[in-house]
């Protein structure tokens, strides 16, 4: 493994894995593998910051990306990462009903709304349940005859609220349990009947100068079903950097924040959700294959710690199977991958080569001054332990960033930019020894790549001049079948500068039709003044021989911006917004079919 040099280390719990500390002394990579407390002794001691040091550190927000694998799927009819893992989202669609869940600002109010899309002459809204205030969307799950409704809370106590819904042959729901959980929803996915949840619980630190604080049996998460509190997590159950530790006596240990993956059964109404707990900072980047989930904790600018978690099944716990470290940061979900038992990343890394470092050195800091971003794709051998840094592919346009990636099977597809957006095509048929094959710049650059086939990539993102400045909404094609000499073979610009969608950043918000080589995605549109000109859905052809033809277009039927969905069933385009959802037939998709108003 190359050795590297960063900018500055954080020596915050997970991010303690690799680097010299603040007295400049290396850490070895190798303590990135976690182990459990012994005590609740153990966590106070190192949530305490000794006397003289400078104020509380608390754990970074880092937002899910609000999510690349090998093609782009679809479960539940939401555009989905793998095939055979379920994300959450807020609205979801199963045979002749659709269930979304939406939160209205003014007045606050959260509901769940259930619409029946077919047949045509019975389409309207079936049932809408009044979730209350103080809570906030998050997502849906839908399996056989469950809704699972997952909502997030304000208040002093933050928790993540399961609610769990009995399907009823109209399409109404039933309530038939509640689970509360102390902390806030970062993440899910299901993979066959079991739900996975990732959830961060500030549990804050104790500053012994000023006495503050409370002691770690008094802030461990507390888990309630149907109001009454069923179980309390045990501090032996809580994971940690094994080095943490031994680094606490600088007085820089710390312990902000607790990450639990936990997992239950869609289809058992009051099974307690059971899972591990990691301290650390708060985490909610997620890649999850059938049997792993890799969870991507954040510090400032120093390595990511990305920890391995086997995922309940039929036969097995939810559990810890080790960690890997990326130098750097990673983008968002489609940044890691899983592919015939190798884990893959693609990361920007804000470093460069220590030459002076012999040995298993780790990291060591850099002057602030010094600005050498570049991007690499790594893999790791899977096994029992840690995941095994197998090959090393670096140098990937360097000082500029990470817009979008794709792994699709034995290939991987990066987009940096920074005034011309290269597309990076490169060979994992040899997952040891990743090779660049081929390398296309161009003005602009896509945040998200969709594969329509395993030769054709759609992107969408921002085009820009050959200086590098936006000046309108993209979609493109790009042929990558020659891997040595990828080709975007048709581009069209959409608005002026300032135009965007929603699908850039939410692949949720992305809907490709197979069946009609069909493409539905949500945008607002501006002139060159900036004033919004067009907010709703446009709906085009995409054909890999004459590119992108307008079919139609419908404007919101509220204003807003956010939440957007599309879906296809028998021949029907619906499209949702918080003001209700419009039908159109997809063979003359400029004209509606149906209003149904919320």
């Amino acid at each position: 493994m190359k050795k590297i040099i960063v900018k500055s280390l954080v020596i915050a719990v997970m991010i303690v894995s690799a680097g010299c500390d603040n007295h400049g002394e290396r850490i070895n990579a190798k303590s990135a593998m976690l182990t459990q407390f012994k005590s609740c002794e153990a966590i106070d001691k190192v949530r305490t910051i000794l006397p003289g040091k400078d104020g509380p550190i608390f754990a970074n927000d880092v937002s899910e990306e609000p999510i690349g694998a090998s093609d782009g799927a679809s479960q539940g009819e939401t555009n989905i990462q793998v095939e055979g893992v379920d994300e959450m989202d807020t609205t979801k669609a199963d045979g002749d009903f659709v269930y979304r869940l939406q939160t209205n600002w003014s007045p606050e109010q959260t509901k769940l709304i259930v619409v029946k899309r077919a047949p045509l002459n019975q389409a309207g809204v079936v049932q809408t349940i009044n979730l209350g205030s103080n809570n906030y969307s998050v997502g849906i799950f839908l399996h056989t005859d469950k809704v699972l409704v997952v909502l997030g809370s304000w208040g002093p106590v933050e928790q993540t609220k399961i609610i769990a819904y009995d399907r009823n042959v109209n399409g109404s729901l039933t309530e038939v349990s509640r689970r509360n959980i102390d902390g806030t929803i970062a993440s899910a996915r299901m993979t066959d009947t079991k739900v996975h949840l990732v959830v961060n619980k500030y549990v804050g630190a104790i500053y012994a100068e000023y006495n503050e604080g409370s002691a770690i049996e008094n802030v461990l998460p507390d888990l309630y079903r149907n109001g009454v509190k069923v179980k309390t997590a045990k501090c032996t159950d809580i994971w940690h950097e094994a080095a943490l530790e031994d680094s606490i006596n600088d007085g820089y240990g710390l312990m902000d924040n607790l990450t639990g993956v936990l997992s239950f059964d869609i289809q058992h109404d009051n099974e307690t959700p059971e899972g591990i707990w990691i301290a650390g900072n708060y985490a909610s980047t997620v890649f999850a294959s059938q049997t792993n989930l890799f969870l991507a904790s954040y510090g400032w600018e120093a390595a990511t710690p990305i920890h391995q978690i086997h995922l309940a099944n039929d036969n097995s716990a939810t559990s810890y199977v080790g960690t890997a470290l990326a130098n750097g940061y990673v983008l968002n979900q489609f940044s890691m991958d899983e592919y015939d038992g190798y884990f893959r990343v693609a990361i920007t890394d804000n470093a460069v080569t220590d030459s002076t470092c012999v040995g298993n050195c780790g990291l060591v800091s850099l002057p602030p001054d010094t600005n050498r971003a570049a991007n690499s794709v790594l893999t790791y051998k899977l096994g029992s332990g840690n995941p095994e840094l197998a090959g090393e592919l670096h140098g990937l346009a360097e000082g500029e960033s990470i817009y979008a990636v794709r792994f699709m099977k034995d290939r991987a597809f990066v987009v940096t930019f920074f005034q011309r957006d290269p597309l990076f095509a490169i060979d994992l048929k040899d997952q040891n020894n990743p090779v660049l094959k081929g390398e296309l710049k161009i003005p602009g650059f896509s945040n998200y790549l969709h594969p329509i086939s395993d030769r054709y990539l759609l992107g969408i993102g921002q085009s820009a001049d050959n200086n590098g400045a936006v000046n309108g909404l993209a979609l493109s094609i790009f042929d990558v079948a020659d891997l040595s000499d990828p080709k975007q073979v048709h581009k069209i610009k959409i608005g002026q500068a300032g135009s965007e969608s929603e699908a850039q950043y939410d692949h949720h918000a992305f809907r490709y039709i197979e069946e009609t080589h069909q493409l539905v995605i949500p945008m607002q549109l501006t002139d060159v003044n900036y004033q919004t000109t067009f907010s709703g859905f446009h709906i085009y052809d995409v054909s890999v021989n004459d590119g992108f033809s307008l079919l139609g277009q419908s404007e919101f039927l509220e204003n807003g911006y956010g939440g957007s969905r599309a879906f296809y069933h028998d021949g029907v385009i619906l499209m949702a917004d918080d003001g209700g959802m419009v039908l159109r037939d997809a063979n003359t998709p400029n004209a509606d079919l149906t209003q149904i108003i919320f």
